[in-house]
């Protein structure tokens, strides 16, 4: 098998899950059976990704990610959570990872916790950790200022 990690200049991960533990996978496995049996998941998974005073500022994205939730064919959502929540099986060598690496993920992140991507940190050999302040799983949104600043800095820098 090939691989093409030569040809990827700079990655970006952000929310990134990384070694679970056995607590967090029963957690995502439980919110994927309930998904199966047709229970709604759509106001736990916005109150994970959003802060409390966020959607309260803006209940225009509450409601707007609350039908697109709601609307979403399970035929194609669930295979791909089932993807999510089997993601610790499927192993990355991460010693290929040689190209400038941003990791990101929001300081009051339940699901991509700043210890995982701490971790991952020290797996990914160039890379650097930035740590989104007072975000949970939406930062991109929530916190959209302070990401893409981040973005442009990583990505127009000629030094890394």
């Amino acid at each position: 098998m090939s691989s093409n990690y030569q040809n990827v200049n700079k990655l970006v991960l952000i929310g990134s899950v990384f070694k679970r533990s056995k607590e967090q996978i029963s957690i995502v496995k439980n919110r994927f059976k309930e998904a199966t049996n047709g229970s709604s998941i759509s106001i736990n998974s916005i109150k994970r990704w959003f802060t409390d005073f966020y959607l309260r500022e803006n209940p225009e994205v509450y409601d707007f990610f609350y039908l697109l939730l709601e609307r979403k064919k399970n035929k194609d959502f669930l295979p791909a959570y089932k993807v999510f929540v089997e993601s610790d099986q499927y192993k990355l060598d991460f010693s290929k990872f040689t190209m400038p690496t941003l990791i990101m993920t929001g300081e009051n992140e339940v699901g991509s916790t700043v210890k995982m991507n701490k971790k991952l940190r020290k797996e990914i050999k160039r890379s650097v950790l930035y740590i989104i302040k007072d975000a949970k799983h939406g930062a991109t949104i929530e916190k959209a200022e302070d990401v893409n600043l981040q973005l442009k800095k990583f990505l127009f820098n000629k030094n890394n």
